[in-house]
């Protein structure tokens, strides 16, 4: 398929700058698992949100609210780097909330601490369930010879405990359950730049491709095709199911989104094609080691 390349993706210029984040995670992880699964990006009404693609299907259940946008993401890459460094069950969360938070590239304002506890407790209360297509499954996936679990990530959602004067201490810690503790450390993780993506906050969907891209890549680097073609449809359904937009609008969303996450991808410009018809977002294989480039990047800040 004849493709040229997608101009607004590869603007030199629009290199964002980080939000805060005073800390610089150095050899950060990301589990594969979640480098596919997207949380909604806006509040959705009822009790599952599920996403497909053709390897896997996720589904999100709770039976309060879905947790939803830029704050669940952050904490559940945290927790997930967390793990896959340390290999303990109990992650620190920071002496105080306001460490915590500026670990996160967050603000300590009221308004963000607020709505911060409120998607980090929708998120524990949620769980997560993983169904594997029995033809992609690898020894890794297998798990006691089923392909569908639940899993919840921690089975307490305490920061906070009264002492003897009745004032609040933040705990600094969180015990993750066992089941989701396995199952991250079942696989290994894929490099990432949390300082990176954790600029991306305004943008959800931006935070998901800054995860998702280097992943595909990695995976089309393993196979013997050359390119893949993704028909937007498809990523809709993907990253933005339920969504109200058209797949015109979507497709327009989503390459802006695209156009936030290439300047930190510099190696990959020419890897990410639009097809001439303006229908396909087309991958092509990557000369360079996409593992090498992300290592790279991971410890470049």
């Amino acid at each position: 398929m004849s493709t040229k390349k997608v101009q607004s993706i590869v603007s030199a210029d629009m290199i964002h700058k980080s939000n805060g984040v005073t800390r610089l995670w150095r050899n950060a992880f990301w589990s594969p698992l979640f480098a596919q699964y997207c949380l909604p990006h806006r509040k959705v009404n009822g009790s599952v949100w599920e996403i497909k693609n053709e390897n896997i299907t996720l589904k999100t259940a709770s039976g309060y609210e879905i947790p939803y946008g830029a704050y669940p993401r952050l904490f559940l890459s945290y927790v997930t780097l967390q793990i896959i460094k340390t290999g303990a069950p109990v992650v620190s969360l920071g002496k105080t909330q306001n460490q915590f938070l500026k670990m996160l590239g967050l603000g300590s304002d009221g308004k963000t601490i607020q709505r911060f506890n409120l998607q980090a407790l929708n998120l524990f209360r949620s769980t997560v369930e993983v169904e594997i297509n029995p033809e992609t499954r690898t020894r890794a996936t297998e798990r006691n010879g089923t392909f569908l679990e639940w899993i919840h990530i921690s089975d307490s959602c305490n920061f906070w405990e009264d002492n003897e004067e009745n004032k609040k201490k933040w705990l600094g810690e969180l015990q993750v359950n066992n089941n989701f503790f396995d199952f991250i450390r079942s696989s290994e993780g894929l490099p990432f730049n949390f300082h990176r993506y954790a600029s991306l906050t305004k943008s959800s969907m931006a935070m998901d491709l800054y995860i998702w891209l280097p992943y595909r890549l990695y995976i089309l680097q393993q196979q013997r095709h050359y390119s893949v073609s993704l028909q937007f449809p498809l990523l809709q359904k993907q990253f933005d199911p339920n969504s109200s937009l058209s797949v015109r609008d979507f497709k327009i969303k989503f390459l802006n989104c695209l156009s936030m996450v290439m300047p930190h991808y510099t190696d990959f410009y020419d890897n990410v094609k639009l097809s001439e018809d303006g229908k396909h977002l087309v991958l092509t294989k990557p000369k360079k080691s996409v593992e090498t480039v992300l290592k790279k990047d991971n410890e470049s800040l």
